[in-house]
């Protein structure tokens, strides 16, 4: 094949062969499926005069081998990676056992077997298929990070409910739809009824009133290295270099989920701290921390903090708020006559929470105005700086937490 054996002078025609490559593979899977996979006839291939076979089989072989040849070379790899989960989809559709094959493995299990054995001389688009699969995971595809847990949920709720409806997938093999939970990251439930296997998204698991249990018919994600989006912590998890955006007042906030499961603020510092004790900052009990005692509003307020890499103040533990007096107090009348704090907390989704993703819990709580649309928080003054609401456009001092340099 040219591809292996001069990559070089084949670089400049690479992507239009491949753009025709990629036609031929992706439209021929539908009609394997509905030519070879539910066909219950097995017709016999054609032959040329050299007597080689001319079937269908044979143009699927020659797609993946120039598919497996890119993905063997370094050079040629990257023209592949970007459209791996679309590869994986075609690629589970070859995968599935024809209709002719079913029939014959369930009068022979001894044949299905030998059909599977990695060391069979046999032959077969899904072994192919199989092959290619392994060779795009060991040579840089990734696939989402997840567990699956048993469960119980309410179908009839999640089928009479049209949105989740539209973005759902119904196949009547349940192995298939295993298999298409490694495309479709946006699927979070599974049910098998033992004719149809359904797929839904995070929204059916609150939907459905869904609940772990170890003797449930349907399955939901145990998430792994996934995030809680901080402006929509109901919604579905963050995966791993996904982001997020926060809107607050007039500026907009955007976030990263990284690997350790926490959701960071993207790196907007335009000054680049090493230690802290840097550019007013202070080393405490409670983190390095940066005193504001300028008025800002708390688009302001926080955008100052994001400058030096930091952002506003949030408690790692419920008690630590009880400990912000004393250390307020000991820089000085400025920082105590300078009254209500900007923190770290907002209220998106009825109910506070800290930038952290911990909700906040009533011991950290002044009090809240009733009914109140004031969604930001601040530390109270003459409450010891127990969290009360405010409106994003007043003007209040402010604390910076810095946790990395």
């Amino acid at each position: 094949m040219l591809v292996t054996n001069v990559p070089r002078q084949m670089v400049e025609y690479l992507p239009d062969v491949l753009s025709f490559v990629w036609h031929s593979l992706t439209t021929s899977a539908h009609a394997y499926v509905s030519c070879t996979v539910n066909c219950r006839e097995h017709a016999a291939d054609a032959v040329n005069s050299d007597g080689e076979v001319l079937g269908f089989e044979n143009l699927v072989y020659s797609l993946f081998e120039f598919v497996d040849a890119l993905l063997h070379h370094k050079k040629h790899r990257d023209l592949i990676l970007p459209s791996m989960a679309d590869l994986i989809y075609y690629l589970i559709l070859y995968m599935q056992l024809t209709e002719h094959q079913i029939e014959t493995f369930n009068a022979d299990a001894d044949a299905y077997v030998e059909f599977e054995d990695d060391e069979s001389f046999a032959y077969s688009v899904r072994a192919s298929a199989v092959e290619l699969l392994r060779v795009s995971a060991a040579e840089g595809a990734t696939f989402p990070e997840r567990i699956w847990e048993s469960c119980v949920t309410n179908q009839t709720k999640i089928r009479a409910n049209t949105a989740l409806q539209q973005k759902s997938i119904a196949v009547s093999s349940e192995r298939f739809c295993v298999a298409l939970t490694i495309v479709n990251d946006w699927a979070d439930l599974l049910c098998y009824d033992g004719g149809t296997c359904n797929l839904w998204g995070f929204d059916a698991l609150s939907v459905g009133e869904t609940e772990v249990n170890k003797t449930g018919a349907c399955k939901m994600t145990a998430f792994l290295k996934r995030c809680v989006n901080p402006s929509q912590p109901t919604a579905r998890r963050l995966f791993v270099g996904e982001g997020s955006f926060e809107k607050t007042c007039s500026n907009g906030y955007k976030y990263t989920c990284y690997d350790d499961g926490v959701v960071r603020l993207n790196d907007t510092a335009r000054v680049k701290m090493t230690a802290c004790g840097e550019h007013g900052f202070i080393s405490t009990s409670l983190g390095c921390l940066l005193i504001v005692t300028t008025r800002l509003t708390y688009s302001a307020a926080r955008q100052n903090c994001m400058d030096f890499g930091a952002d506003l103040f949030y408690p790692n533990a419920a008690q630590d708020v009880t400990q912000l007096s004393s250390i307020l107090a000991a820089y000085g009348d400025t920082c105590t006559s300078s009254g209500d704090f900007w923190f770290g907390a907002t209220k998106f989704t009825g109910s506070f929470t800290w930038l952290s993703g911990r909700k906040v819990e009533s011991i950290e709580i002044s009090g809240f105005s009733a009914g109140s649309l004031e969604l930001f928080g601040k530390g109270k003054a003459d409450n010891h700086y127990k969290l009360s609401d405010d409106d994003c456009e007043a003007t209040l001092a402010s604390l910076c937490l810095a946790t990395t340099f």
